[in-house]
């Protein structure tokens, strides 16, 4: 399709590569705001007392930003969902019930799987490469202009430009609603200086423990830092201890809480390799014969829990006909890098489950669609996340392993010859390869594989994005979402 594009339009060609050339040379100055390459920021040893000061100071310098840009996060409606699983599902599944709604929805997510314009998307279109360096040097002047004001602050760090970038260019869309994930805990995240309509906390469980931890009931506190006085909040969560939490802090800022198995519930109707159908009893109704064509049966309950609050929500706000957008939404709504199907011979399967709460999702999901097939895995991960614990869960589902290390500015991979280390220890009879670069690891991966057989990408997202780039390049999915534009 790509292809056909560009032959249909020959006059754009050569406008249509300095665009291109132009959107990577902003990306690089967004970039240049990582002030850490080497990622050893991630490894200091910090007392709690100097980690919450960064923490708030984070988020007072993102909101003294905001209010010197005439704090565009307060021109339209929003939803805040965190959670240590499912929160990119739920906000895919969310917006895209909102867009069937007519309400003009923008969305953010965190990381992004290849290219950073999925990050900045409004009614299901990613930002274009030429509106996305237009939108950086609208930032840049902002950004100048607040240095030269001799403000409280005089730096922004990357995670807070990208939470105001997101902000400002979701008030130049002139969006109803804005569905935004956390990307680290909630509580002193960036993206809670949002004044969200409600609140969504998927699950809590052992992820980012050195920043959020050292215990669940710690991240919990994180997460539920998200709701907002007299606000609506649900949740997935079911563990007792951890309920406890976000109940309390809903108590303490009078909002009004909604529960798994308490307020709101589901049930599979039918299920099959690549379609379910779910019913959900929420408070205010009860939706039935939900269509959901995104695999894994871990969406169940992501797909329950954004029916249940966009339900609560239409309680004080107006969602016309919700119940046809449930229907259309979800059926539509897509959400690549998750379960993701990529190729049928072999079965290729593109997954970016980098704890082990997510592995442990992803496995038995893999193993209702493919019960007896036997599975090799490429598998990488950042040095950040516990691969052993990752490692724990996956090793003993897979015959051969392929091992490789993404490359990501900022964050260093653990190395290939360590995570080798790990799997001869937990599965010494597993066949074991090490394949510098993660697409020689592909088509190393690819080349072992039968065709009763299959392929699970997975750890890092990083990983599964670099991945992906051997079946959709990078280049070629800007040059059509700027196609699109002409």
């Amino acid at each position: 399709m790509i292809n056909n594009m560009l032959q249909t339009h020959p006059q754009n060609l050569p406008n249509l590569s300095g665009v291109i050339d132009e959107y990577h040379r902003q990306h690089n100055w967004l970039l240049s705001l990582i002030r850490d390459p080497t990622g050893a920021r991630d490894f200091e040893e910090k007392s709690p007392e100097v980690r919450l000061q960064q923490y708030r100071t984070q988020l007072a310098r993102t909101a003294d930003f905001l209010e010197f840009a005439g704090n565009p996060h307060t021109r339209y409606k929003s939803i805040h969902v965190a959670g240590t699983s499912g929160k990119g599902s739920v906000v895919a599944m969310m917006a895209a019930v909102l867009q069937q709604c007519r309400q003009r929805t923008g969305f953010h997510i965190s990381p992004y799987l290849q290219i950073c314009n999925e990050k900045l998307i409004v009614d299901g279109q990613m930002i274009p490469p030429s509106e996305f360096s237009a939108l950086i040097e609208q930032f840049k002047g902002l950004y100048h202009n607040w240095l030269a004001a001799d403000r409280a602050f005089n730096d922004l760090r990357y995670g807070e430009a990208w939470v105001i970038l997101t902000y400002l260019w979701l008030a130049n869309r002139n969006v109803d609603w804005a569905v935004i994930e956390t990307g680290l805990g909630g509580r002193y995240d960036p993206t809670n200086v949002l004044p969200s309509n409600l609140a969504v906390i998927t699950n809590v469980n052992f992820d980012h423990v050195k920043s959020l931890g050292p215990d669940l009931l710690n991240i919990a506190r994180h997460k539920a830092g998200i709701i907002k006085p007299d606000g609506l909040v649900v949740t997935s969560e079911t563990n007792p201890d951890v309920l406890a939490v976000i109940e309390a802090e809903a108590a303490q800022k009078n909002a009004t809480l909604f529960r798994l198995n308490h307020e709101f519930s589901y049930s599979v109707e039918q299920t099959g390799a690549n379609q379910t159908i779910l019913s959900v009893q929420a408070p205010g109704h009860h939706y039935r014969h939900i269509r959901l064509n995104i695999p894994g049966q871990f969406q169940h309950a992501n797909a329950a829990l954004a029916v249940a609050g966009l339900d609560v929500l239409a309680q004080r706000e107006s969602l016309p006909n919700l119940a046809q957008g449930i229907q259309r939404g979800l059926a539509a709504v897509e959400f690549p890098g998750r379960m993701e199907l990529i190729q049928q011979e072999p079965p290729v399967i593109l997954d970016g489950a980098h704890n082990p709460h997510k592995m442990a999702a992803l496995v038995r999901s893999v193993r209702a669609l493919y019960p007896h097939r036997r599975i090799t895995a490429l598998f990488g991960m950042i040095r950040v996340k516990n691969a052993r614990a990752v490692l724990e869960v996956l090793a003993p589902e897979v015959s051969r392993f392929v091992v490789s290390a993404p490359r990501v500015y900022g964050k260093p991979a653990l190395p290939p010859e360590d995570m080798a280390h790990i799997i001869e220890e937990l599965s010494p009879n597993t066949e074991l390869r090490v394949v510098d670069g993660v697409q020689n690891a592909v088509r190393a991966a690819l080349q072992t594989v039968a065709p009763d057989e299959l392929l699970l990408i997975t750890g890092s997202l990083y990983l599964v994005g670099e991945a992906r780039e051997l079946w959709f390049p990078q280049d070629e999915i800007l040059r059509q979402l700027e196609m699109t534009q002409i």
